[in-house]
């Protein structure tokens, strides 16, 4: 198997690539950047830090991936950063790796999807719940004996509220704080209904840091007449430890995934005529802070030819619909087709 080499642009978020990718197989981080003057939260100058774990550092993003000895590109800096480096990775014809969000707004991300699409480089967002175990055996039984999903209940609200000054509150971005952890049951929601064709919204800035949206409820329609209802964002509490259900009502019966604090580990299913449920609990995810690994397992695969991209600019920008329409909802009081 062929090794492939990352390079990872801006290590605050970051970090936690290099720690998932520490514990992979197949995969090596051997250059970052960050123009910080310490790495946040290590308090080493970026040659240091780089050292440290066996890359070569840089404080130019973009000079790292003209320079640097990489097969591919992470991009971990917040979204009103990216274009100048999706651009530079375009230029050397690199894959690359997007954080989730894709953007701050709509027309941001269809600009990152032009760019990668023009350059004809393969393009990955990081979106990590559909890759758990368990939204992964959830897709094959929806494809199997549940058959269409028709109806789909799903919540995610996180216990962390950014404060005045977080890069969600500025004026760019369409949809606040639901942007940066809304963005997560979105694609969760889609990736197992298929695509988006309206949204009504009802949500606000109930914490009141910003001028944004912290939280939101939101009806989805989708192709075929399915629909899901979605509540997400950012007023929990620390005690519940962010629980995480879908719900699916399906063609031949129902299921629920469940997990908690970032991770679906459960899926219990029953088909219509029986009256027990089937329950698979042997499902574990990867450890809270590293998220992206079985993303980062399907990135090297991209890398080397060996798929497709399994999370496409498409699919990024289908939550960036959804959360431009939700703040449109919002906004006038109706329902916005997408």
């Amino acid at each position: 198997m062929k090794e492939v080499t990352v390079g990872i642009v801006g290590l605050g978020w970051g970090k936690k690539h290099v720690l998932a990718i520490s514990n992979l197989e197949g995969i090596r981080v051997a250059a970052v950047a960050d123009n910080a003057p310490l790495v946040p939260g290590e308090k080493k100058p970026i040659a240091e830090y780089a050292a440290s774990i066996g890359a070569a550092g840089y404080a130019d993003g973009v000079k790292m991936i003209e320079e640097a000895e990489i097969d591919a590109v992470d991009v971990a800096v917040r979204p009103k950063w990216r274009e100048p480096l999706l651009r530079a990775a375009a230029k050397r014809g690199v894959p690359v790796l997007v954080e989730k969000p894709m953007a701050n707004n709509l027309a941001q991300a269809e600009l990152f999807a032009r760019i990668a699409e023009e350059a004809g480089i393969p393009f990955m967002m990081e979106y990590p719940l559909r890759f758990h175990p368990a939204m992964q055996r959830a897709k094959e039984l929806l494809a199997g004996p549940l058959g269409k999903p028709l109806s789909v209940t799903a919540e995610l609200q996180t216990q962390w509220n950014p404060p005045k000054g977080h890069w969600s509150w500025d004026e760019d971005v369409e949809a606040g704080w639901f942007t940066e952890c809304g963005c997560h049951i979105l694609d969760t929601v889609c990736f197992l209904a298929g695509k988006p064709t309206a949204v009504f919204a009802l949500g606000r800035s109930f914490k009141g840091n910003g001028k944004g949206i912290d939280s939101a409820a939101l009806a989805i329609e989708f192709e075929g007449g399915s629909h899901a209802v979605v509540n997400g964002g950012g007023i929990a509490t620390q005690a519940f430890n962010v629980p995480m259900y879908v719900k699916v009502y399906a063609e031949n019966g129902e299921m629920l995934i469940s997990g908690g604090n970032w991770v679906y580990d459960k899926v219990t299913w029953a088909l219509h005529g029986t009256k027990e449920q089937a329950k698979e609990e042997n499902l574990p995810g990867p450890p809270r802070m590293e998220l992206l690994r079985q993303n980062l397992i399907e990135f090297a695969r991209l890398v080397r030819g060996e798929i497709k991209s399994p999370c496409t600019a498409e699919d990024g920008l289908v939550v960036q619909r959804i959360m431009a329409a939700m703040a449109k909802s919002i906004a006038s009081g109706n329902s916005v087709r997408l």
